[in-house]
């Protein structure tokens, strides 16, 4: 047996010989005389030059102080280590949620009052915010917000990749955002392996022209930052404005010159829109009564004063459920139902709240105005045409609703579009204008307004009488003949605009494709379709496409549902099992074709409603980076919530060696 602290304190040549001479038995030999065991071990233990052995193997056993800094410098590490991740997790928070992150000081900032909170319950943050402020400034928060938003846009153009036809299509429209700068928004729509169609949002694109040839550059680079070869391009989507729709300079006809296969579908929303647009410019009767319901929501919106007699005036009446009335969109002229639907439902109130607003005393006409409304607003044909634009909008505001969905197929919209049509057309009848005449009626004597009037009878100037001798200007008997007219040129107007706009070029050669398959599945004759169909688009192979779509009257036999249109079909051929997809690769091809085409711009509108909140008066010198990077996380919450942090704290340490030494290295696994 060997003596511990003597024995390692002669290895490292520290021992300090003594007069009396050391027991080798306890340092070099061994020692072994257990018969007088424990008298030696007492007087080993007592003397001299044990006891500086001890002493010595005590200095020695003290950490060097390069060791005690090392140790140190870890404990730094982990106390930052922690706290950056709460400082990432911050800003994912607050970029999710829109929410701004500096204030009128760094101090005041939402980012910064956040992390106080938290520091009460993190005393590893409490300790590096007092300790660094730095990590806090403007510079890191843009470069952590660019880390998160480039890892959303990794993954949605990683999906877009490994789909299994890659075809894109591309939604554009533009805006002008709080500091007067124009915004161009960009969307890409692609189609799943379960062959579900999404539209996911790219960012936002300053530019200071918003020319034909400026907006197809600004496409173009960004197909190339993103690797989306343009040759997958399938299908664009514009608002119809002639920077975008243009058949010379416009941005589709550019993008199909380096593109013939990417069809353009003017968003279908858009076609709505104008198309109710024109219809009511060209009848008086509703022309007139949506001019009423815009004076009437000014009046009653205009000042809080007004606003709270319109809310005693229901009280007093004891009224349920008064709805003020609704300013209207100037934009969106199918929203236009919800005033329509609220002025019908509060009429009762309205009327007494105009006579309370004449006697108003204002420094400004809106008693004069009131005046003026109540006066039109008195007489049956105001109301006759509220009711019967009621009845038309209502459709149209259903349609509107179903095409601006994200996942929404051009198929799919255009059968909404002749539903809607055949309900108008069922509006156009006799029956139906009496059920409107009977009911409108009932609600004059109601509310004891003044009954529907024949006009006057304007006779053509003598000019036109002399020279027409022959012919009678025609001259209604009845306001109910006078206004059975109008309102069927309402109607037809409709109709008409909506079938002029929805007869687009692009939808031609979609109806084409759609065509070849829908008819194949129903066991019909496709003609030269699927020759025309190959000739547009050499991807497919035409002989086994043509095997393939003889195929198919017997693989929908027994499901008629599977060939009403493409998503049904869509829908129907999910369901089957992989082995049988694979029996239809061409047909498959051309179903994600007709799937990729988009119907609407409504996701690049949806766009700029983010806009709107990120981007505020308050938020006007915000950069553009920035701004992009806020949209982007703010748009795609799910992906953001799936963010890997550690991740994202790797590659913001890996930047500089100045970090890592501050916060430490993340091994492979995750770990510090």
């Amino acid at each position: 047996m060997f003596c511990f602290i003597c024995l390692n304190v002669k290895k490292r040549n520290v021992f300090v010989p003594h007069r009396t001479a050391y027991e080798p038995a306890f340092i070099e030999n061994g020692f072994c005389d257990w018969k007088n065991a424990v008298r030696s071990f007492d007087r080993h233990d007592k003397c001299d030059y044990h006891r500086e052995a001890v002493s010595s193997w005590k200095y020695l056993s003290k950490p060097s102080v390069t060791a005690q800094l090392d140790t140190q410098l870890v404990r730094d590490q982990q106390v930052a280590f922690k706290a950056l991740s709460v400082i990432i997790s911050t800003l994912q928070y607050l970029a999710r949620q829109g929410l701004a992150v500096r204030g009128h000081t760094d101090r005041s900032g939402n980012f910064y009052q956040l992390l106080l909170i938290r520091s009460r319950d993190i005393p590893e943050l409490h300790t590096f915010l007092q300790r660094r402020s730095s990590f806090l400034s403007h510079e890191i928060q843009n470069e952590i917000l660019q880390l998160m938003a480039h890892d959303v846009l990794r993954s949605i153009i990683h999906n877009i990749k490994n789909s299994k036809s890659q075809y894109f299509s591309v939604i554009v429209d533009e805006t002008t955002d709080a500091s007067t700068k124009e915004q161009v928004s960009i969307c890409i729509r692609s189609v799943s392996d379960c062959l579900e169609p999404t539209e996911e949002f790219i960012g936002m694109f300053e530019t200071a022209s918003t020319t034909g040839a400026t907006l197809s550059d600004i496409i173009r680079d960004v197909f190339l930052r993103l690797a989306l070869p343009i040759s997958m391009l399938r299908g664009q989507c514009y608002d119809g404005a002639s920077n975008m729709a243009g058949s010379i300079q416009g941005v589709r006809t550019r993008i199909q010159q380096m593109q013939p296969k990417a069809l353009y579908v003017h968003c279908l929303a858009h076609s709505l829109n104008l198309s109710v647009q024109d219809s009511v410019r060209s009848v008086p009767l509703v022309r007139d009564v949506m001019q009423c319901l815009r004076d009437l929501a000014t009046i009653a919106r205009g000042s809080a004063k007004r606003a709270e007699t319109f809310k005693a005036v229901a009280a007093g009446l004891e009224f349920d459920n008064p709805v003020s009335p609704r300013p209207l969109c100037p934009t969106r002229w199918t929203v236009r139902f919800a005033a329509i639907d609220a002025a019908l439902h509060s009429y009762p109130v309205i009327l007494p709240f105009l006579s309370e607003v004449v006697t108003m005393a204002t420094v400004d006409d809106s008693a004069s105005k009131a005046r003026g409304l109540l006066n039109q607003l008195e007489t049956g044909q105001t109301l006759l045409g509220l009711i019967a634009a009621h009845h038309v909008f209502g459709v149209t505001d259903f349609l509107s609703c179903a095409l601006q969905s994200s996942t929404a197929t051009v198929s799919g919209c255009m059968e909404a579009v002749e539903h809607s049509l055949a309900q108008l057309r069922n509006m156009r009848s006799d029956a139906f204008f009496e059920k409107v005449w009977r009911d409108t009626k009932l609600k004059i004597t109601e509310y004891a307004l003044r009954e529907i009037a024949l006009p006057r009878h304007l006779c053509p100037p003598k000019r036109f009488d002399q020279q027409c001798r022959t012919a009678t200007a025609h001259k209604f008997q009845t306001a109910e003949d006078y206004f059975r007219v109008q309102y069927f040129a309402f109607v037809d107007a409709v109709i008409q605009h909506i079938v002029q706009r929805f007869d687009q070029p692009g939808m031609k050669t979609y109806r084409d494709m759609e065509s070849v398959l829908l008819s194949s599945c129903r066991g019909e004759e496709v003609g030269d379709g699927i020759t025309k169909l190959c000739e547009l688009y050499d991807e497919f192979d035409s002989g086994r496409l043509e095997l393939q779509l003889r195929m198919l009257p017997t693989f929908c036999c027994g499901n008629s549902q599977a060939v009403a249109n493409v998503s049904s079909f869509a829908d129907f051929f999910r369901t089957q099992p992989v082995e049988v997809r694979s029996l239809f690769s061409e047909v498959e091809r051309l179903l994600r074709l007709l799937l990729v085409v988009p119907a609407s711009s409504a996701t690049a509108e949806r766009s700029f409603s983010c806009l709107r909140r990120l981007k505020s008066y308050l938020r006007t010198t915000m950069s553009q980076p920035r701004l992009n990077h806020m949209a982007l996380l703010n748009v795609h919450q799910q992906a953001v919530d799936n963010l890997d942090l550690t991740a994202i704290q790797q590659s913001f340490i890996g930047t500089q060696d100045s970090r890592q030494h501050i916060f430490g290295c993340i091994n492979s696994a995750g770990g510090q």
